[in-house]
């Protein structure tokens, strides 16, 4: 079964939440078997390739659009592997533990570094430069922090919590360092460094 990314008509993204439960289920035996003979540090691989990644396809997209209800699905679902890998089976660890025992970030961090990637592909890559030249007119430059872009909304209508400016804005503060002139490969080392692995 592929994950695909599933729209609805209120754009609630029930639906999809509820097909990646349902393929992070249904891969719950597997990582059972394996987790009894693969070293940790093979397992844990394995959750990045064949678990995190239906998890978390497409997240850019829909996971700042999600109800704290479904965030915590996801959450949970991540959770529950995470448990497994530190053969946590009578949960005596507490989420903060678990996160850092494990070396993998929580739903919610996740969500970030990917929305922040996603935000800097589309701010420096100049393949697209229509679209650039569109988002870069709705920023402005800090006089605090100059290669750090701050997004506002230039329209006269009143920006859903969802668009862009405003998930941008938020985005944004949570980068704490200049970003705009650096490398993919900095901003991603740097990003990591930032962003702590256990965001409620």
């Amino acid at each position: 079964m592929k994950i695909k990314i599933l729209f609805d008509s209120k754009l609630t993204w029930e639906a999809h939440v509820n097909k990646v439960i349902e393929k992070c289920s249904s891969l719950s035996y597997s990582m059972r078997v394996l987790n009894k003979v693969l070293p940790r540090n093979l397992h844990k691989q394995v959750i990045h390739a064949h678990y995190i990644s239906h998890l978390m396809y497409g997240s850019p997209i829909w996971a700042g659009c999600l109800s704290v209800k479904n965030k915590r699905r996801l959450s949970v679902c991540l959770k529950k592997v995470l448990r497994l890998h530190m053969f946590d089976f009578d949960r005596s660890l507490t989420n903060s533990e678990l996160y850092e025992r494990s070396g993998i970030r929580s739903f919610a961090s996740l969500t970030l570094i990917n929305e922040c990637k996603m935000l800097f592909k589309l701010v420096t890559n100049p393949s697209n430069f229509r679209l650039t030249t569109r988002l870069m007119s709705l920023t402005s430059f800090s006089v605090c922090f100059p290669d750090r872009p701050i997004f506002f909304d230039a329209s006269k209508r009143k920006p859903g919590r969802n668009s862009f400016p405003n998930r941008a804005k938020r985005i944004n503060k949570q980068i704490p360092f200049d970003w705009l002139n650096l490398s993919p490969e900095t901003f991603t080392s740097k990003l990591k460094k930032a962003v702590p692995q256990n965001i409620a």
